[in-house]
Formats: structure tokens, sequence, C-alpha cells
């Protein structure tokens, strides 16, 4: 993933990197049930078209694998991301979680 190293900001509860200009790439989320729900990507707009969203999504699934960890999107960015990579069906959750 480039250069860019996720950050899990449990205080903010969102999945993050540092774009290294004092602006933060972002995955913002809940928990219930031990499923993270994501629920909206944001890229600052003088980063944008960088593929850093993708970037940001590949390492915020790769973490919820290794640790094991189910996620509900909500996010329409990760939707079609998800739709577009079946290799991350496994850590995807049907469940009812409310938000």
């Amino acid at each position: 993933m480039s250069n860019y190293s996720l950050h899990n900001n449990i205080a903010k509860s969102r999945f993050e990197i540092d774009l290294g200009d004092g602006s933060f790439a972002l995955i913002d989320y809940k928990i219930a049930a031990e499923v993270y729900l994501l629920l909206h990507t944001e890229v600052p707009e003088n980063h944008s078209g960088k593929g850093i969203a993708v970037q940001l999504a590949e390492a915020t699934f790769g973490w919820l694998r290794k640790e094991g960890k189910k996620v509900k999107l909500y996010c329409p960015f990760l939707v079609k991301y998800a739709g577009k990579h079946p290799e991350w069906n496994d850590i995807l959750h049907e469940g009812p979680e409310a938000l």
C-alpha cells in the first residue's frame, strides 16, 4: 500500500492513513455485535484521483481479515469496491445490525 500505513483510531471510531501534509484519508465506523459497520469513506479533495480510497479500502479490509472481524458496508464507495473484489467476501457479514 504505497508508503501509507493504516491506523485504527479507536478514539474517533475510524480507520485512517496520514497523508503526510496534516490531512487524513479515513473510513468512519461503528461496532455492533462485534461487526464493524463501515459508514463513510473520505479522502481530502487535494488528494483525490490518486487511488488513495482504494488503498485505504484494501488496508482496512486486510486489517479486519487479520483480526478475524466481520464487516457490514453502508458506504456506497465500499459497497462498489467490494462488489468488484470478491476476494473480500469472507469478511462480509449479512446480519441485521442496526446503525
